[in-house]
């Protein structure tokens, strides 16, 4: 999976692709050092950098690489974007706007 964004916030598009095991070049802008550990799931180059692009992409030709970092793009998805994860997150973001400080005190 490659995106080429100038800006982007933090692509759904690209957790899909993780989950569904494939590994990312991704322009390093908005939120895709969050999603990707260069190397390991997948890989990053400068915004607009065509010839940095093309170097990543030669990379992932090889096909170990490819089922290596894909197989790590999907445990950063299970990982980090899980359905429980991401409730828990919500959750714990709401308790804090409320002004509450553990579960106890919000369900009293």
């Amino acid at each position: 999976m490659c995106l080429c964004s100038l800006t982007e916030a933090l692509s759904l598009a690209a957790i899909e692709a993780m989950a569904m095991a494939r590994p990312l070049v991704h322009s390093q802008v908005g939120g895709a050092t969050e999603l990707i550990e260069p190397g390991r799931n997948g890989l990053l180059f400068p915004a607009g950098d065509t010839a940095a692009l093309v170097d990543c992409l030669q990379r992932l030709a090889d096909r170990s690489t490819q089922l290596m970092m894909g197989r790590g793009a999907r445990v950063k998805a299970e990982i980090t974007f899980s359905e429980k994860v991401m409730v828990d997150s919500y959750e714990q973001l709401l308790l804090e706007v409320c002004g509450c400080t553990d579960h106890a005190t919000a369900r009293a």
